[in-house]
């Protein structure tokens, strides 16, 4: 077996619906949690201090470098902390280059890790509080991934096309078409994979 080989070794998750939003958890507590998680589902969590890069989804947070708060909570000297910018396909590049550190020997343990608190946070301002954050607006990351752009070009704007409720149908007319479907069998096709996804998160607790 190819010794640099990249394997999960755990996987947590972790979400809160608090009665009283005062006790809620701010997003950055939330990521711990489920990176202890995680590390009880590899069976140990003398893993975490063997962890050498903390990466991090970009969420509707002010953190900076919420991975270093991470890993100081879970007693790593992470040599490394990364966060994205927005954009849906930052968790999957996230994914993907950290295998490609792993298998090259430049990291061994990797977390990736995101968290939202917005339920939490919309329902303490409607009770007139706030959910305080960790203060880090000192810091910065060691590397972060891809770019805070423009996601419209000004015809699209012009034209409506900025929200992914306008854009995603686009794509998905385009792909009807480039497969010659009807747009009643385009729609049972993708009922179906909806169906199958749904056979599968029906029993999730989460």
């Amino acid at each position: 077996m190819n010794p640099r080989a990249v394997v999960l070794v755990g996987a947590g998750q972790f979400t809160q619906k608090t009665a009283d939003p005062a006790t809620a958890l701010e997003p950055v507590a939330m990521m711990v949690e489920a990176v202890e998680r995680a590390a009880d589902d590899a069976g140990t969590r003398d893993l975490l201090r063997q962890v050498d890069s903390v990466r991090v989804v970009k969420g509707a947070w002010p953190y900076r470098d919420p991975g270093r708060i991470i890993a100081d909570r879970i007693g790593s000297a992470a040599r490394q902390t990364l966060v994205t910018f927005d954009g849906g396909n930052t968790p999957q590049t996230l994914v993907n280059n950290s295998a490609l550190d792993i298998e090259a020997g430049r990291l061994d343990v990797v977390v990736l890790v995101g968290a939202e608190g917005i339920y939490s946070r919309r329902r303490a301002r409607r009770a007139g509080g706030v959910i305080p954050y960790t203060d880090d607006s000192a810091a910065s990351p060691s590397e972060t991934i891809g770019a805070d752009v423009t996601m419209s070009s000004p015809l699209e704007m012009q034209r409506g096309f900025e929200a992914p409720i306008n854009v995603y149908p686009m794509f998905e007319t385009a792909i009807r078409h480039h497969r010659g479907e009807s747009v009643a069998a385009h729609l049972a096709r993708v009922s179906a994979l909806w169906a199958r996804f749904n056979a599968v998160a029906v029993d999730n607790p989460y």
